[in-house]
């Protein structure tokens, strides 16, 4: 097939003005090294990651080295494929973002590793692209979905690790091995054989494990996090030392992978104080094993972008071969599951939270601040770190409102780390909550007041961890003003920045945090952070800005100090902040069973209902807005309201559903929220004139065919 007949007749003129060397695909942005260097250093890292170095010296099924001089124009197609993914051509001249770049380009080195993994199958040193068939398209694609990680299945991770391990722990000798049961009997206690996830037997994993300390791959972790959130090892391997052994010679970069757990190669198990239970998956379908499909789209529109690579006369994947991209047919048996939308929290977890931040704000979040400041000035004048202050210090230094609660040492985790962990995780928790440790109670403020301003804001997590404490706040006659730079809305590396009003309460919260910048900003010793939300450091003076790591930590500590409910497998609704973005809408819609209307009113200093409602509509998207409407139906179905009998009969007629008491709130909503999205049924308020003012009620219309 000819490729030059895929282009547009109108575009010719592209392919006819291009050569091979015209520089066109030589250079990106991101690109810190020269075109033709052998090791490429990409400037793509975002949140503080590190750069990522692109290795071309892979070798190919000839045995010689991608960029030996025979594979030139093999490895020039693969280097001008990496630098057109983020190319103007290949986003309608649009200027992407970081975080967009960073993701193409990542996924389009995953696709050259597939083939480079593959470079005997597919005869890359003899042929480049040119033999991979519609066939090997199919199977790419095919190889996508398999699991529920689209990368581990490029990679093929768990099969390559579980025979890396096979292979070299047979290498290892009985001497050896004796010599290492020796030094570290633990290492052949495993336990949950049954739930391997790398596929092993228990034998097969002792003997893993005896090879990767020989090899050195096991570091000593003090306080490391366990994929259950509640234990961790005190000997635990590193996955980048096994994965750059296993890929070495054989991808462009060591892969680093998710959902591979490696927890049966740690051993010695201990406890953690990060958090005290299971968690709610705050994603519906976060557990399904199928790929998503907007995940597996990203690789194949990357894919069809190697068709660009005709612009400069440089060898591809034929048009031929790449149309099997676009094969509907075939791409509609592949199963995959479609976007995962967040779980709302049951509403009096919603509601009761909200109502236990404010209180704690009020009753402890000053003398907290100012317990902090005094530790701050005392480590400042001394020249010494907060935490080398010790206990009886700590106690005369801080508020008598302080100490009353039982407020004793700076870090409450410090007693449960080394070898005496002070009786565990059930111990901590327990002294945590009878408010022990100071630094925790911190923690606890943070999330506090996190929870207040997402739910009274509704703004997004990026978007509040971005705000800077010198001019987030804005006062005008009439109110406050919150001022942020608006996700999803920038070109390229600029973003919208915006003002939104917010109540009383929420201006209220970042004064109390601007002040504490400004007056740690007066000591000589501290480590200064210019955004909001800077938690106090746990030993130096000074704030450190908090990550999306750092504002689970705080939220985590606020579910479990006012101990969160839980569900009946004994997992806790952790509380995240895209739930509280919803608290908008769900204080709207179960206003008349809470009372919380007419407080949010006042907090918004709207004079009626109808006002709050707009704003309501015009702050969260309409997709949250439908979907709480939608688990409002539900509860009024589940519970039986008397205006539900109509609901009720349509979802029997469409879906065959006669009884609702055996399902799940959330099931339930899902089948009413598809009702709306087809224009079936319609939730929404009515607003009634009453000689006390505007009151609402919630409509359930069906509409359409079935009205």
């Amino acid at each position: 097939m000819d490729d030059r007949n895929a282009l547009p007749r109108e575009l010719d003129f592209i392919t006819r003005s291009v050569d091979a060397r015209s520089g066109l695909f030589r250079s990106a942005e991101w690109l810190n090294s020269k075109f033709d260097d052998p090791v490429w250093n990409a400037r793509i890292a975002q949140n503080g990651k590190r750069d990522t170095v692109i290795d071309f010296r892979v070798r190919l099924d000839d045995g010689l080295l991608l960029t030996h001089s025979k594979h030139q124009d093999l490895l020039e197609s693969i280097k001008s494929y990496l630098c057109l993914s983020t190319h103007p051509l290949a986003s309608g001249g649009i200027q992407l973002a970081p975080s967009t770049v960073e993701h193409r380009v990542h996924t389009t080195i995953g696709i050259v590793d597939y083939f480079l993994l593959r470079a005997e199958h597919f005869q890359l040193a003899s042929h480049g692209f040119k033999l991979i068939t519609p066939h090997d398209i199919m199977e790419f694609m095919a190889v996508l979905a398999s699991g529920q990680y689209a990368k581990n299945n490029l990679y093929a991770a768990r099969e390559e690790l579980q025979n890396f391990l096979r292979l070299k722990s047979h290498q290892v000798t009985k001497q050896e091995t004796k010599h290492v049961l020796t030094m570290v009997p633990n290492i052949a206690i495993a336990d949950d054989i049954d739930e391997s996830n790398l596929g092993l037997s228990e034998s097969e994993i002792v003997a893993a494990r005896i090879f990767l300390w020989i090899n050195g791959n096991y570091k000593r972790v003090p306080i490391t996090a366990g994929n259950d959130g509640h234990s961790f090892f005190s000997h635990q391997v590193s996955p980048t030392s096994i994965y750059s052994e296993i890929y070495h010679e054989r991808t462009l970069v060591t892969p680093k992978f998710l959902g591979l757990k490696l927890d049966e190669l740690h051993f010695t198990p201990s406890e953690k104080t990060f958090r005290e239970c299971p968690v709610v998956s705050s994603m519906v379908l976060y557990d399904d094993p199928l790929p998503s499909e907007a995940g597996v789209d990203l690789y194949r529109q990357a894919l069809k972008r190697m068709e660009l690579l005709k612009l400069c006369g440089l060898g591809h994947i034929s048009n031929h071969s790449l149309s099997a991209l676009d094969n509907g047919a075939f791409l509609s048996q592949l199963k995959m599951k479609g976007k995962g939308r967040y779980r709302s929290l049951p509403q009096e977890v919603i509601f009761s939270s909200f109502r236990s931040a404010v209180e704690f704000y009020f009753d402890l979040g000053q003398p907290l601040i100012d317990g902090y400041l005094a530790l701050a000035r005392e480590a400042d004048d001394r020249g010494c770190t907060v935490g080398d202050l010790s206990q009886s210090e700590t106690r005369e230094l801080i508020p008598k409102r302080l100490r009353d609660i039982g407020v004793k040492i700076w870090d409450l985790s410090a007693d449960f780390r080394g070898q005496n962990r002070g009786g565990g995780s059930t111990v901590f928790f327990k002294r945590f909550r009878a408010n022990e440790g100071l630094l925790q109670l911190v923690e606890v403020l943070y999330g506090a007041i996190w929870i207040i301003l997402a739910a009274l804001s509704a703004r997004r997590s990026g978007e509040l961890r971005d705000l800077m404490a010198d001019s987030c706040l804005i006062s005008k006659s009439h109110g406050y003003y919150l001022q942020f730079d608006l996700r999803k809305r920038n070109f390229g590396k600029t973003r919208e920045r915006t003002l939104r009003p917010i109540p009383n309460i929420a201006a209220r919260c970042i004064q109390t945090l601007e002040d504490l910048h400004q007056k740690l900003s007066l000591l000589s010793s501290v480590k200064a952070s210019d955004r909001l939300f800077s938690k106090p450091r746990y030993r130096e003076v000074g704030l450190a800005a908090m990550s999306s790591v750092g504002v689970i930590k705080v939220l985590n500590r606020f579910s479990d100090y006012f101990e969160v409910q839980q569900d009946s497998a004994g997992r806790r609704y952790y509380i995240r902040t895209h739930q509280m973005r919803r608290f908008f809408a769900m204080t709207f819609f179960w206003a008349g069973g809470f009372g919380g209307l007419d407080t949010l009113r006042w907090f918004l200093g709207h004079t009626n209902v109808e006002h709050v409602y707009h704003y309501i509509t015009e702050t969260v998207p309409g997709e949250v807005i439908r979907r709480v409407g939608a688990e409002y139906a539900s509860e009024a179905l589940l519970t039986g309201q008397s205006n539900m009998e109509d609901l009720g009969n349509l979802l029997c007629e469409r879906y065959g559903l006669s009884s609702f008491s055996i399902m799940q709130s959330d099931e339930v909503a899902d089948y009413i929220e598809d009702l709306m999205m087809e224009g079936l049924l319609k939730v929404e308020p009515v607003f009634i004139d009453t000689p006390t003012g505007k009151r609402h009620e919630i409509l359930f219309k069906i509409t359409g065919e079935n009205s």
